[in-house]
């Protein structure tokens, strides 16, 4: 998995775009796979993230509407996909959830 994510400030919306890199013995693609994405903040809370594969099956988007509930400090990022029986997972990423001085009202 390969996605530079730089701080997300705090009541903001998270997007990312994840590259999928197979590895040896991995899927060439993550088509017909199911794929799972969670952020877990410096309190320990987990957040399931929305997730669209493209039709290339080699990138998707990670999404969080709102992240006002991230709790501010280094929060942990993996992924999961699976097909059956079969699972493969990310390594995990970090992310320095920042505070918000001037709120977006659109977010």
């Amino acid at each position: 998995m390969s996605c530079n994510v730089p701080d997300i400030k705090k009541g903001t919306t998270f997007n990312a775009l994840v590259t999928y890199t197979p590895e040896t013995g991995w899927p060439a693609n993550l088509l017909g796979y199911t794929v799972l994405s969670s952020v877990m903040d410096s309190r320990g809370h987990k957040y399931a993230l929305n997730v669209t594969v493209s039709g290339s099956g080699l990138t998707f988007t990670c999404n969080y509407p709102n992240t006002d509930n991230w709790h501010i400090g280094t929060a942990n990022w993996d992924v999961i996909w699976t097909n059956g029986t079969i699972s493969f997972g990310s390594n995990i990423q970090q992310l320095n959830v920042i505070n918000n001085i001037t709120p977006n009202p659109a977010s």
